[in-house]
């Protein structure tokens, strides 16, 4: 477990969402090759970057390099604000953390459903990039199992069960000033601009998807009734569309495009025909994809991050509460997290004993008919080599088992006895 580390720059170490920013890397790769230049024992990384978090999740060839390895990351990394000090986890807080986290229990909004699919598209894009070792593989296949079991253990009745439908809802609190005929413009192809569209669409309104590459959210606007534009024709033909009601957006746009101007344009021409007087602006994006000067219009009004995160410190009790509902389960969780690794780790080391043994003792066998057993005829010979095999695959079985059995147990008393040295 020692192999295995976090360093984690979440909405709680930061405090305000936008002192995150300076760590959303555009090249992962310059990273992980950086890193390795000096001499880092890196095994694989993963780079996982939200509206709310940036996280290096990382394993190490040497479980002593944790200290190196933070210490030229950070370096690696455009500097913080004062006083913000990301955590830096390893071991078994690493994977408590990363349970946690998977689960939803760690996010913004407790629960959330989109924190899965993130970090899974980080570990897929990590696996491309042959980033992901085996330790990674083994870790994030029993992370997403593990997971489903713990979310279905946390009651979530009254709270929203992800960013995106809590910011949407903020919708409802305009709807009186929209007009209904207006369309619902969803900008991103991301979990979060995904779950928007999915819950505006359930509500009957008029969808319209946009992305850089259309055909990244096709599939899922034919699914949803949406229609789909490309990003340049929305930004740059905005006058061309009907009337807009709500623009809602999720994207990793490093500069606010949506403008003061821009924002204005719409309500200009919303207003051309008398139809609507608002505008509702759903900013799900960090950095933020709309500017902080578009309220100055009385007309706009505009959902950010953190104005959620504002309402969600107002209900973090309830959370709370929730959360430990899911506290029995992750121990269970983190165990057989750690005995898979184990398991899974000791596999080659199990194969390399067993080609081993099979060696010597086919050198064995081999001296033996050679020597003592050399007056047997080929058929005999071929019956002892079959007895021979037959008996070689059923010991590897036993051996196998019996190993992994071995480091199980061991584990199991490991964990046992530290738990009772640190309740001494």
């Amino acid at each position: 477990m020692n192999y295995i580390g976090a360093v984690v720059l979440s909405f709680e170490e930061a405090g305000e969402l936008n002192k995150i920013v300076p760590w959303k890397v555009d090249s992962i790769e310059k990273v992980w090759e950086d890193l390795q230049k000096d001499g880092i024992p890196l095994g694989g990384m993963i780079y996982l970057s939200t509206c709310n978090r940036v996280e290096f999740i990382y394993t190490l060839t040497d479980p002593t390099a944790h200290t190196d390895f933070i210490l030229s990351l950070v370096q690696k990394l455009p500097p913080l604000a004062d006083g913000i000090r990301p955590r830096a986890l390893q071991g078994r807080q690493a994977l408590l953390h990363l349970l946690r986290l998977t689960s939803g229990l760690e996010s913004m909004v407790l629960g959330e459903t989109e924190i899965r699919a993130q970090l899974k598209d980080a570990y897929e894009a990590a696996r491309k990039k042959k980033m992901a070792d085996q330790r990674l593989n083994i870790l994030f296949r029993n992370l997403l199992q593990e997971a489903r079991i713990i979310r279905s253990s946390i009651s979530m009745s009254n709270l929203p069960l992800s960013v995106a439908t809590l910011a949407t809802k903020y919708l409802q609190q305009h709807e009186q000033d929209l007009n209904p005929e207006a369309s619902y413009v969803i900008i991103g192809s991301g979990p979060m601009s995904r779950q928007a569209a999915e819950y505006l669409s359930k509500s009957g309104k008029n969808l319209i998807l946009v992305n850089r590459t259309p055909e990244k959210v096709q599939a899922h606007a034919d699914r949803i009734g949406a229609s789909v534009f490309s990003f340049d024709h929305f930004m740059n033909k905005t006058k061309s569309f009907g009337p807009i009601a709500a623009i809602v957006t999720a994207t990793s746009h490093p500069d606010a495009f949506i403008t003061e101007k821009f924002a204005s344009e719409i309500i200009d021409k919303n207003n051309s025909g008398n139809s609507q007087k608002n505008l509702v602006l759903v900013d799900m994006a960090m950095p933020p994809d709309v500017s902080p000067d578009t309220e100055k219009r009385k007309e706009i009004s505009l959902v950010s991050m953190e104005s959620l995160k504002n309402d969600l410190e107002k209900n973090k009790k309830k959370r709370k509460q929730a959360a430990e509902e899911a506290e029995e389960f992750i121990e269970e969780s983190l165990f057989r997290i750690e005995v898979n690794l184990v398991s899974g780790m000791s596999g080659p080391l199990i194969s390399k004993i067993q080609k081993k043994v099979k060696n010597k003792a086919r050198d064995h066998l081999n001296l033996l008919l050679e020597d003592r057993l050399s007056h047997l005829s080929k058929k005999d010979r071929r019956l002892i080599y079959t007895w021979a095999i037959q008996a070689n695959r059923d010991m590897n079985r036993i051996h196998r088992d019996g190993l992994e059995l071995m480091i199980r147990n061991l584990y199991t008393y490991d964990q046992d006895d530290r738990a009772q040295k640190g309740s001494v």
